[in-house]
């Protein structure tokens, strides 16, 4: 939201890219801190949540990378912001691929739980059943 901000940046940068980069940012912070709590809440709805915040920041990472290719972004007066897209988004891009190559295979070996003891936070690891431990057993 920061990217609203007046002489921040550049004022010759398209609104609308702004407007995209912002909004589509904001709401991947939210699903992000909505996906944490059903974690750590252990709500059945707590791994479908993770995949669209993941996949929605994806896709909002890819649409910034269209933008920032299109109205060529470097060549703007960024200020601060120059730091971000030059060592912050490369290391998102890492972290999506990451997490879309690799959630999948947590999900069949196991499932790691969050729980709340004695107001510390812990993690538990929760033995695989079914078809999750027929997998582990012919691998």
């Amino acid at each position: 939201m920061t990217l609203f901000i007046p002489y921040m940046i550049d004022p010759k940068l398209p609104r609308e890219f702004i407007s995209n980069a912002a909004y589509g940012d904001l709401l991947e912070a939210a699903l992000a801190f909505a996906s944490i709590f059903a974690l750590r809440g252990n709500w059945r709805v707590a791994v479908p949540l993770v995949w669209v915040a993941n996949t929605w920041g994806f896709i909002d990472l890819l649409n910034g990378l269209r933008g920032v290719l299109q109205l060529n972004v470097p060549s703007f007066n960024l200020g601060a912001f120059w730091y971000i897209y030059t060592f912050y988004a490369p290391l998102v891009i890492v972290s999506h691929f990451d997490d879309l190559l690799n959630f999948d295979q947590a999900q069949v070996l196991g499932e790691i739980r969050v729980s709340d003891s004695v107001g510390d936070s812990q993690l538990r690891w929760e033995e695989p059943e079914g078809r999750q431990a027929e997998v582990l057993r012919q691998a």
